[in-house]
């Protein structure tokens, strides 16, 4: 199993915690199990598992995200 810095990730300002580290990536995960047109193309293809690519993806900053936990308030 590969070693990801998820440490560093949920020490950043930009994900907070590891819920919302856990939330981000299964977002992405089923964005790209399931892509639509609108979809970002997979930017990591390292490992073998979509889940692990869609953490990598965001502790590597190659994807971004936005706030939409906002919304709701």
């Amino acid at each position: 199993m590969p070693l990801l810095d998820i440490d560093s990730v949920i020490s950043s300002k930009e994900v907070g915690s590891r819920f919302r580290l856990v939330n981000l990536a299964s977002r992405r995960a089923r964005e790209l199990n399931s892509p639509v047109e609108t979809t970002l193309s997979q930017q990591s293809v390292e490992f073998c598992k979509v889940t692990t690519n869609a953490l990598n993806e965001i502790i590597c900053n190659k994807i971004t995200f936005e706030d939409d936990l906002q919304e709701g308030v």
